[in-house]
């Protein structure tokens, strides 16, 4: 007996809407529309089926409908560090908060991507480009490390005479399909400065009429609100690159390109939202509350010297801390580092912004597309990392803000391989060069890595004593952690960076006295106990990083007659601190650090 013909209908209306499980409610609604015909329905589902299809490529929340206020959500990370042991469950998060929000959702990165594991740094950066590319990331800012891997030329990362320092950057800026955004970082040859450039006719082109490298802005489209973005990097930058690779360039001061590019969208962009999107971040104290004063606190100090609510929210970074602060009437947010949570912002036309909690990832999780696309990438590393090169009897511990048997150590490497070169009588290194601890047991390159991942060379350097001096001065002023040092025995001052006292000096004499300025040495001994001689002559081993210029130490270098400099390119610290651990069996973080016979002793100013 045949069916009636509704009833065919609505059989196969039923069947379309099984197989078009996620538009069920749809197809409901056509089946109970009684008086819909058969080819009328037949077409509906096939348009959502089309819509479907069209919809694979870029999610969309129908169940997060557009806000009437407006709501925009920023998903926010920051200072990656090429973490790609964590790809899978960064993946894994981000795409759930997509599919929570919708076309709500905009994900914005606080910058350095690059730098920190072989995984990202023997392919110099390709690998993570490739993995934002699919994560989604719809902008990032640049940050310093982006610029570590020097001339587009595998394997190598010093730069040779009339070598392009920005080559690899520019590869990968070409692969990237994210907006990657600094309006900041600007050309500063002659024929660039010469003429302004127009930045409504230009892409890379800032509100000051300067060429960028980078796009300096970008506009998103988000739930019926017009997101109007834009970058910096912070102008600190030079101090803590290698000055060869950033040749011809310059950073434009934080107020100036943030009020020239605010008033530029204001003239020429209908923005709901505008949001400063920038590698620079805050200083937290012990309670984590992000209002510290301070040479970090670069974020703090603008928003400050800016009127209330002059922008929509801060998409922070580079001081690796995890801040949602309002500041001057202005939501900052900074997500920590090593894809270890993502932040969540809701901004709306007429309310209050909201923070939500941080979306912590796991260690590991299952992504096949991530996994499918790394690993070539992780077997070359796997091959390169694997080798034994030691053995510890108790873990290295490092610390930013104090000496420690890891920091020692690595200067204890560097004094050895300096003395074998060129007699060295001191090695100094930078505190934030080492960024990780070695294990207990047996010990591989990998780990080696982990603790001094920059391309950073030996330097030997003929210093007068006055000139060390000032050196070591301006290394322990507080602005930069606590360096590590072998062959020197110091007496400074233990005072916070935002204490102020009779320490402080205008060394440059801008008028101002800032941290890196200060004086808290009270002696300096070498090994033996003797005090530094001021008209002596010393040879010092370190590193290339602030030879150039990094962390206020071209004060000193700079003047220095070339024939005072010698810089052993490729001869990379990381290899030097394998050789020594292969020379030192089974080394002991005891032998390195004795808390009642400190290298770096602290006293109080009380």
């Amino acid at each position: 007996m045949t069916k009636p013909r509704k009833g065919r209908c609505a059989a196969t209306l039923r069947l379309l809407a099984r197989k078009l499980a996620s538009a069920s409610s749809l197809i409901r609604i056509a089946i109970k529309i009684r008086h819909l015909s058969y080819f009328a329905a037949l077409a509906l589902a096939a348009t959502f089926s089309l819509c479907l299809a069209a919809c694979a490529s870029k999610t969309v929340d129908l169940a997060a409908p557009a806000s009437s206020d407006g709501d925009v959500v920023i998903l926010t990370t920051t200072d990656f560090h090429s973490t790609l042991d964590r790809a899978e469950a960064l993946f894994n998060e981000v795409t759930k908060l997509r599919e929570r929000f919708g076309r709500r959702a905009l994900h914005l990165d606080g910058g350095d991507l690059f730098q920190g594991s072989l995984e990202g740094n023997l392919n110099k950066g390709e690998s993570i480009v490739k993995f934002y590319n699919l994560l989604g990331v719809d902008a990032a800012a640049m940050g310093n490390h982006e610029l570590d891997y020097g001339p587009d030329v595998p394997g190598r990362s010093s730069v040779n005479e009339n070598e392009d320092g920005l080559g690899n950057l520019k590869r990968r800026l070409k692969e990237a399909r994210f907006a990657w955004l600094s309006a900041n970082f600007v050309k500063d040859s002659p024929e660039d400065s010469a003429e302004k450039c127009d930045p409504t006719q230009e892409t890379h082109c800032n509100a000051l009429g300067q060429r960028t490298l980078f796009r300096p802005r970008t506009v998103f489209e988000r739930s019926g609100s017009r997101v109007c973005v834009f970058g910096a990097t912070t102008p600190t930058t030079p101090r803590i690159t290698n000055a060869l690779f950033i040749r011809g360039m310059k950073f434009v001061d934080l107020k100036t390109i943030v009020t020239a590019e605010v008033e530029f969208l204001r003239a020429h962009e209908r923005c709901d939202f505008t949001i400063l999107m920038i590698h620079a971040g805050l200083n937290c104290d012990r309670s984590e509350r992000c209002l510290e004063p301070g040479d970090l606190a670069e974020v703090l100090t603008l928003l400050n010297a800016l009127p209330p609510r002059y922008l929509s929210a801060v998409v922070a970074g580079h001081t690796h801390l995890r801040a949602r602060e309002i500041i001057n009437g202005v939501p900052v947010i900074e997500a920590g580092c090593y894809a270890q949570q993502v932040g969540v912002l809701h901004l709306y036309k007429t309310r209050e912004p909201r923070f939500e909690d941080w979306i912590m990832t796991p260690e590991k999780a299952r992504a096949p597309r991530v996994t499918v696309l790394l690993k070539p990438y992780r077997e070359a590393a796997f091959r390169t990392k694997s080798r034994t090169v030691g053995s510890a009897k108790a873990p290295f511990i490092r610390s930013y803000l104090s000496e420690n048997a890891m920091g020692n150590l690595l200067a204890d490497a560097l004094l050895d391989e300096g003395r074998a070169r060129a007699h060295a009588d001191f090695a100094l290194l930078n505190a934030g060069g080492v960024r990780s601890d070695l294990p207990s047991g047996p010990i591989v390159f990998g780990d080696v890595f982990k603790v001094m991942p920059f391309d950073n060379s030996l330097a030997i350097i003929e210093l007068k004593g006055t000139e060390l001096l000032r050196l070591l001065e301006i290394a322990y002023s507080g602005a930069n952690g606590m360096p590590p040092l072998a062959g020197l025995r110091i007496r400074k001052l233990d005072v916070r960076a935002s204490d102020t006292g009779p320490w402080d000096r205008d060394l440059n004499g801008d008028g101002k006295k800032e941290t890196w300025e200060r004086n808290l040495l009270l002696n300096v001994y070498d090994a033996s106990g003797e005090p530094l001689d001021g008209a002596g002559t010393y040879t010092l081993a370190t590193i290339d990083f602030l030879v150039y210029g990094a962390e206020h130490q071209d004060t000193v270098y700079k003047p220095l007659p070339h024939e005072r400099v010698r810089i052993y390119s490729g001869t990379w610290v990381r290899d030097l601190l394998e050789k020594y651990l292969k020379k030192h069996p089974n080394a002991d973080p005891a032998k390195y650090f004795d808390p009642a016979m400190p290298r770096i002793e602290l006293t109080s100013p009380d």
